[in-house]
């Protein structure tokens, strides 16, 4: 069974058992169980994902608009939207919402701290306060966490040895998120044990592409690397309009845009 199925099946059934516990709780046993999806991106971005959770939801003998109902709302990207979709998603009494990344979880817990929360990925839940430990996580929040800063270190002496060639890293990076931060101490450490020379790029929103590509390197002979965030799949033309722009090059056949994820 490969990695993505495996966290799809943990996923689904963490949902389905908050559902039963929140509708047990309510003493409402006939009423359909009712769940929100907050996507950080595009439905066309999470579109085998989502059908990866139907069918999870069909195994587990749950079929979409017949015993359970889901409500989808989609941010394309603009994390800035978030919290609005959170709202519309709580209002319309949903009985727990099923998202992935930091920005959606804090979106969702700024309109309702105590609503159950199953999380498709994300990043270090300790680290962002989410959970108290992973074994025993406590609070509202659980689901599949797909985190290894000091990774990120490691894949760069990989890298190194590689294309040993290399002297100079542009790193994009998500200032917003702590996880990504601690993705990136690694990768700087790392980097000055190397003798590599490390320029970064720090995004928290799309406009900081655009500022981003006025503080390009001052050289052309750059290799791109980037630890992953959410809204990639989302600004494919920002990054690559970012590259061009800075005379980067990529590390890798696929252009290192999945050093890390969120």
């Amino acid at each position: 069974m490969s990695r993505t199925l495996k966290s799809i099946k943990i996923i689904t059934l963490c949902t389905i058992l908050f559902a039963v516990c929140v509708s047990a709780q309510a003493q409402q046993p006939t009423k359909t169980p009712r769940i929100g999806f907050l996507g950080a991106v595009s439905a066309s971005a999470l579109a085998n994902r989502i059908e990866g959770f139907r069918l999870g939801l069909r195994e587990l003998g749950y079929e979409e608009g017949k015993n359970i109902t889901i409500e989808y709302r989609y941010a394309d990207g603009k994390f800035d939207r978030l919290p609005a979709l959170a709202r519309e998603l709580i209002d319309s009494k949903v009985a727990l919402v099923v998202t992935h990344g930091e920005a959606a979880i804090e979106a969702v817990k700024q309109v309702n701290p105590n609503i159950p929360i199953v999380v498709g990925v994300t990043g270090d839940l300790i680290v962002t306060g989410h959970a108290a430990s992973l074994a025993r996580p406590g609070g509202n929040v659980t689901g599949f966490v797909d985190t290894s800063p000091e990774l990120s270190g490691k894949r760069l002496e990989l890298l190194n040895e590689i294309q040993p060639k290399i002297a100079q890293i542009a790193v994009l990076w998500n200032a917003s998120n702590p996880v990504k931060a601690l993705d990136f101490k690694e990768t700087e450490t790392a980097a000055k044990a190397l003798g590599l020379k490390l320029y970064s790029l720090e995004v928290k929103k799309p406009k900081d592409f655009v500022h981003n590509s006025t503080r390009q390197p001052p050289t052309t002979s750059v290799h791109w690397w980037c630890c992953r965030m959410p809204s990639q799949s989302a600004m494919q033309s920002e990054l690559w309009t970012l590259r061009s722009r800075a005379g980067c090059r990529p590390c890798t056949a696929r252009q290192s845009l999945s050093t890390s994820a969120d």
